[in-house]
Formats: structure tokens, C-alpha cells, sequence
């Protein structure tokens, strides 16, 4: 293989496929990137059998060839380059890297073929999304998902079209998050998977790296595909069902408030600091139509109390105990400016919403006293 190419192409190119969420394992070819150079690209692979990245580079291609490289190193060495022309080339299990007369490195490698096969997507549904869009999405539910993987079902973001809309779901059982975003090309049926959240958090990060542009998202059975600009991600989907989470969620309301988010943020971080470290609990207190109290205490450190202004509508004298992590969390995924609560009782889920983000809202479950 002979190519020649940018070094900021290049290392741009392999910092997308270099991935952050790889999972530990022993077999070296995993560790490697996967470069070759074919049709008048420069293509750069990378798997840990659950996940593959797959980036093309444009340059000036002469023959065609394969090698594996050990990821850490090549990205180091490339990284420390100035911003001018390479030239790659391989012979055997050997890559040079010149630039100009002075700069030359020989890197020993892996022959290609023991790089595994990335998996080929049996196509099932097909949709076409906005790269921003697709990345608000899953970056808007990304944080209420579980840390661990106890529940499978639940431990990715549940995606499903319905009619002209993709949803996006995330829930770890004790808060809900579900973004709604609208589709240009609504001819698939309606459809659902559950995308792993290592694989959101790697797509999260590529669309990171390049500009705005159109998504194309494969589903099949056990597997999706996103091809973004030069980019390819494959993953596995969670075997699994995902909660049926829409009977959970009130349609009525005992009482409604709204209040300025920031303020409310301040207030709860006041109060956190007095919250008892085994639940974090903070207690939210209507005590009239125009006053919440934001308080906690503990026996150790004492108590803190702090008044915000509301407009309430219902009922009234409620106190009710959130997880402030869980409640902060929330908060902050809204735009600045006034935050509405939706809630029956002590116990019953409470919706946070928005005007200025109505498809969107965030479930919380109080703690129970």
C-alpha cells in the first residue's frame, strides 16, 4: 500500500475511530487499527467485537494494501507530526511514515487478516436524520440511563419511529427522560430497537467530531448502522423489551407550578449540602401559591432553607423528597428561563417540562418518606 494524505486528516480520522468506551481484552489485534488502502481512500477500522468505527480519509492512493497498527502508538506519533503531506506505505507486516526528507518512522504491525470481520447489516428499517438532531436526541436522554448493566433491557436508549417521529428513551428506573424529534422522510413503518449505551456514547462522540450533515441509520434484528459523512459505526442492539413506560406516565394533574430554573438550581445546591449523604434527599415545600421552600437537614451538619418565588395552581401545604442529584440532572437539561412541575402526591411520579422545549420532558420519582 502507497497514500498520501494530510496529517490533520489523518489524525482527525483516527481519533474518531479510536474509541473510548473499548472494552478490556487481551487479543492485540483489537487493539490495533485496521488501515487500507483502497479505491483512493485511506480506510481506518476499529472493533472490540461489540462496536466497530470505520473512517475514511481522502488522499492520494498509488497501490493497494493492509495493515494493523497499534492504535496508542500510531495516534501518538501522528499526533506530534506538523500539519503537512505523508506518505504511508507497507511492505510485509511493516509501515513507514515519511515527511519530507527528514521525518521517517517504521511501525511493526499485525498482517490484516487477523482483524475480524465488522458484522454486514441485514437492513430491516432505514431512516434519514439530521446529524444535530440525532445527537440532541440521544445526548438528551444519555444521562438518565443506568450506571450499570444489572437490567439489560433498560441499560440503552429505546428508540422508536412512530408516524412522522423518532423518540428517544432513557430510564434507569428511578427518573424517565423521552425526547420526541421530527422526521423528513416517514415512508418506513414504525419500528423499535434499543441501542447499547456504550454505542450512544460512541455515536455521541463522532457526531462530535464532524459537521452538520445528514444521518443514515440501518436497523436489522441484532444489529445498526450509521454512515455520517466518512464515517461508518456498527454495533450490537439489546436483545430485549423495553418497559411499556407510557402507562406510567399521569395524564392529570393535582397541581402545576413553574419557577425560574436557575434560581431553583442555586437552591437545591444550597440545600445539598446539608442533605444526608446516604440518599441525597432534598424536600421541595409548597408552602403557598407564590413561596416553594427548598430545605434539607441532617443530625451531623446541620439544615439549610431556602425561599424561591413560584405561581402554583392546585394544591397547595405539599412537601415533597427528591434525589438532588436526579432532580439537578433534570433541571439542567432544560433551557434557562422558567421550569414547570407537574405532580399528584408525595408518592406518584413528578413531570418536569417547558414551553420552550415541548418535546421534551423529564419523570422523576420522589423518595418516599
Amino acid at each position: 500500500m502507497k497514500f498520501t494524505c494530510l496529517q490533520e486528516n489523518l489524525l482527525k480520522g483516527l481519533a474518531i475511530a479510536r474509541q473510548s468506551s473499548s472494552r478490556a481484552t487481551t487479543l492485540p489485534v483489537l487493539q490495533t487499527f485496521l488501515l487500507q488502502g483502497n479505491q483512493g481512500s485511506l480506510t481506518i477500522t476499529s472493533t472490540n467485537l461489540e462496536i466497530g468505527i470505520r473512517v475514511h480519509i481522502r488522499g492520494k492512493e498509488d497501490s493497494e494494501g493492509a495493515i494493523c497498527i497499534p492504535q496508542d502508538t500510531l495516534l501518538a506519533y501522528i499526533r506530534n507530526l506538523p500539519q503537512d503531506k505523508l506518505n504511508l506505505s507497507v511492505d510485509n507486516d511493516e509501515l513507514t511514515i515519511e515527511q519530507g526528507p527528514d521525518i521517517q518512522a517504521k511501525f511493526k504491525g499485525i498482517i490484516a487478516e487477523d482483524f475480524p470481520n465488522l458484522p454486514e447489516v441485514e437492513v430491516e428499517n432505514q431512516i434519514s436524520i439530521n446529524s444535530n438532531d440525532l445527537k440532541q436526541g440521544l445526548k438528551t436522554v444519555y444521562g438518565s440511563l443506568p450506571k450499570n448493566e444489572f437490567r439489560p433491557e433498560i441499560a440503552g436508549v429505546y428508540v422508536s419511529k412512530k408516524d412522522n417521529q423518532l423518540v428517544f428513551v432513557g430510564t434507569d428506573g428511578f427518573r424517565l427522560s423521552e425526547k420526541k424529534v421530527n422526521l423528513n422522510s416517514v415512508e418506513v413503518e414504525n419500528f423499535s430497537v434499543i441501542i447499547p449505551s456504550k454505542t450512544v456514547a460512541e455515536i455521541i462522540r463522532v457526531l462530535d467530531s464532524i459537521d452538520d450533515t445528514e444521518v443514515l441509520i440501518q436497523f436489522g434484528a441484532s444489529q445498526i448502522k450509521l454512515i455520517a459523512d466518512t464515517v461508518e459505526i456498527i454495533s450490537k442492539l439489546i436483545d430485549g423489551n423495553f418497559p411499556q413506560y407510557e402507562g406510567l406516565i399521569p395524564q392529570t394533574f393535582r397541581t402545576t407550578f413553574n419557577c425560574d430554573s436557575q434560581e431553583l438550581i442555586q437552591a437545591i445546591k444550597l440545600s445539598s449540602v446539608f442533605s444526608q449523604n446516604t440518599v441525597n434527599d432534598v424536600k421541595l415545600n409548597l408552602q403557598d401559591d407564590k413561596h416553594l421552600n427548598i430545605n434539607s437537614a441532617d443530625s451531623q451538619t446541620g439544615s439549610n432553607k431556602t425561599t424561591i418565588p413560584v405561581h402554583i395552581n392546585g394544591d397547595t401545604g405539599i412537601t415533597i423528597t427528591f434525589n438532588y442529584n436526579y432532580l439537578l440532572d433534570g433541571i439542567q437539561l432544560f433551557k434557562e428561563g422558567s421550569i414547570q412541575f407537574h405532580l399528584n402526591d408525595t408518592d406518584s411520579p413528578v413531570i418536569l417540562k417547558s414551553d420552550d422545549n415541548t418535546d421534551f420532558y423529564y419523570l422523576i420519582m420522589p423518595i418516599r418518606d
